[in-house]
């Protein structure tokens, strides 16, 4: 009997592997690519560099003097840890002076205010003693430095302090540094910044520097937090002022101005009181 022949099956029909992964990439490629132009990632740029703030600047030259290194003797302070030059600075604001008494108090070296801007409308003026008393602490062997008290609230008038103190030394030779002396009075100076307080610092000491004097910048513990860098001074000297027992400086001070309220024969009244360090 014969057989019967059964429906020829159609092959079925199957998507290469290949295409299949082909498909896949399209899927899933095409759409990040259409992504990534449609929203670019943005490059991030590298911070900007910034001037450390007073409060956390790393000081390169570093105040070595701790509490213990100072004990005040007979209204004078002495320093332990080196051997401490005792002196005083002066204005038109301690009279006349009698410098054969004050040089017999054992006072060594004087600062003596030759000139200032005046803080409310900022004109200059001659401190009416500042020579005489340059001449006259230099006739007893005191040895004698000046400040210039300034209000420049610019470059420009820290360049015309500069001229005007040069102008009031001369036939007045000093022993000791030159100082830029700027202090917070009014109004007029409280739109001072750190950025411009240092570039009338280097204005006003680079300007007698080059007149051949040797310069020195006074400062306190609050300007020292908000004015003052003291890594930029370029190796000047530091006049800190900061009354008490230890001149708790930022860095090493050349001279602390410890007291206001100083007591020495020859002189009427309170006299500020200093100690250089060296």
């Amino acid at each position: 009997m014969a057989k019967k022949k059964g429906k020829k099956q159609k092959p079925e029909k199957t998507i290469p592997v290949v295409g299949l992964i082909f498909i896949i990439l399209l899927l899933v490629v095409v759409p990040l690519c259409l992504m990534n132009l449609k929203f670019p990632k943005k490059t991030q740029e590298p911070p900007a560099q910034t001037e450390p703030s007073p409060s956390i600047q790393l000081f390169q030259n570093k105040n070595p003097y701790k509490p213990e290194d100072f004990v005040m003797e007979n209204g004078l302070m002495t320093c332990l840890a080196t051997e401490g030059v005792t002196g005083i600075d002066v204005s038109s604001y301690q009279g006349e002076i009698d410098w054969q008494q004050v040089q017999q108090a054992g006072i060594e070296f004087a600062f003596v205010r030759i000139g200032f801007r005046r803080s409310k409308d900022g004109t200059l003026g001659e401190d009416e003693m500042g020579k005489i008393n340059l001449q006259g602490a230099s006739e007893v062997g005191i040895k004698v430095g000046a400040y210039f008290f300034s209000q420049a609230t610019c470059v420009e008038e820290a360049q015309e302090e500069a001229e005007y103190a040069l102008e009031l030394l001369q036939g007045y030779p000093l022993n000791l540094p030159l100082v830029y002396d700027w202090e917070r009075v009014n109004d007029r100076t409280d739109g001072m910044t750190r950025r411009v307080m240092m570039q009338c610092v280097e204005t006003f000491c680079s300007t007698v520097e080059a007149a051949g004097y040797e310069t020195m910048v006074y400062f306190n513990g609050e300007m020292a937090k908000t004015l003052i860098n003291v890594n930029k001074l370029n190796d000047r000297l530091v006049w800190f002022a900061m009354y008490g027992d230890y001149p708790d400086a930022p860095c090493k001070p050349d001279y602390w101005q410890y007291s206001d309220k100083g007591q020495i024969p020859g002189i009427q009244g309170d006299v500020d009181l200093n100690i250089y360090l060296p």
